[in-house]
Formats: C-alpha cells, sequence, structure tokens
C-alpha cells in the first residue's frame, strides 16, 4: 500500500519556482498508476520523491507499509542518501 497525505516540494528560484503539492494519493497492493502530464507539471518531482531522492518539504504522510503507522521520511531520506551518488539531471 502507498498513501501520501499532504506532500509539498518547492524547486527552482524566483519566477521560475513551482511547487508540487499532493493532498491525498492512495494505492493499494496491485493498483498501478500512470504519470503523465505536459513538461514542467511535477511527473520526475514525484517520482523522485518516492523514490527518496528528494525530501519533501513538508510531508503530513508518507506510508509505504500495509500497516496504519506513518514512517518518518526525513529519517529513510537520510539513510538512503549515504553512499548513493545521485543522478544529475
Amino acid at each position: 500500500m502507498l498513501t501520501l497525505n499532504a506532500v509539498h516540494k518547492s524547486r527552482g528560484a524566483g519566477s521560475q519556482r513551482y511547487s508540487l503539492v499532493i493532498p491525498r494519493l492512495h494505492l493499494r497492493g496491485g493498483e498501478q498508476l500512470a504519470v503523465v502530464g505536459p513538461s514542467g507539471c511535477g511527473k520526475s518531482t514525484l517520482l523522485d520523491l518516492l523514490a527518496l531522492v528528494l525530501a519533501p518539504d513538508q510531508a503530513g504522510q508518507f506510508d509505504f507499509t500495509p500497516a496504519d503507522k506513518p514512517l518518518d521520511i526525513a529519517k529513510l531520506w537520510r539513510a538512503s542518501q549515504q553512499g548513493t551518488l545521485a543522478e544529475l539531471r
């Protein structure tokens, strides 16, 4: 199961700054999701957040487990960055 609640991520600066806001996303086991949209709408940002490549600016809940307990995404993100060389775009 995947549940995201109140997730926010801002990127860029000045007039090129934009924010991705995910009020709620819920997928049950076995469900599939296609992420489509025009260039610059936040597709890659969403995938980077889900892969823990980026840390959210604000996250009410990141839940990747079947249990009803939210995960500490900041702790997971820090742990995932140890010994990792990120792809630069």
